[in-house]
Order: structure tokens, then sequence, then C-alpha cells
């Protein structure tokens, strides 16, 4: 279960690509990934991370399609917050980096996802 959270987690930022698109739909035929995938949406030991999906139209940016992933860690001054939002297509990616730049914001990419292209089957 630890590694499904884990990749569930780390994926986040990929899942409106093609390449991750069919990766999950194959990897999903495998019973026990599938059991396990959708079980993890449930997994209370780790209930203090959240993920609430927004498809809204907005005034000025128009369509918008993410994942907001709320996670809270404990420290000695009290609870830190940690939203992370995950673009759910390619123009929504695009309208949250043009937006992030005039306030000098860069979106910041911890690590690299390889630029896979699907193969035809």
């Amino acid at each position: 279960m630890m590694a499904i959270l884990e990749f569930r987690r780390t994926s986040l930022r990929y899942r409106h690509t093609p390449y991750f698109k069919q990766l999950l739909h194959h990897l999903l035929k495998e019973k026990q990934f599938c059991i396990d995938w959708y079980t993890s949406y449930r997994y209370e030991k780790y209930y203090d991370t959240t993920y609430q999906s927004f498809s809204l139209i907005h005034p000025e940016y128009g369509p918008l399609s993410y994942l907001a992933t709320e996670t809270v860690i404990n420290t000695k001054k009290g609870d830190l917050y940690l939203i992370v939002y995950n673009p759910f297509d390619e123009e929504t990616r695009e309208t949250f980096e043009k937006t992030t730049k005039p306030h000098k914001n860069p979106v910041r990419r911890l690590a690299p996802w390889p630029g896979k292209k699907c193969p035809v089957s």
C-alpha cells in the first residue's frame, strides 16, 4: 500500500498526459494493482492527505480542470498545510504557469517525468 500511495502522490502532476493515461490503463488490467489503486482512496491510516478535483470556467482564464491535494503536517509551531494544484490538462497547466510569472513565483518541477509517446496499439 505504501508503494501505491507513493506512486499516486508522485504521479499527480502527470495524470493529464496521454502517456500516463495509457500507463494507468495497462496497470489497472492487473487485478492486484487495480484493487490496491482503488483501495488507496480509502486508506484510513493516511487520512491527513485529501484530494479534491475542480472543473470550472474562470471569468478571466477560461476552463480550468485540476486536482488540489492538501497535506497537513504537525510541527512544533502548529499545523503546516501544503496544498498542491495539479492540472488535468495542458491548457490548465499553461494557465498555471502563465499566472505565476508576474508574481515571480515560478512553477518548481521537483523531478523530471520522461517525455514518452504512447505506442500505437
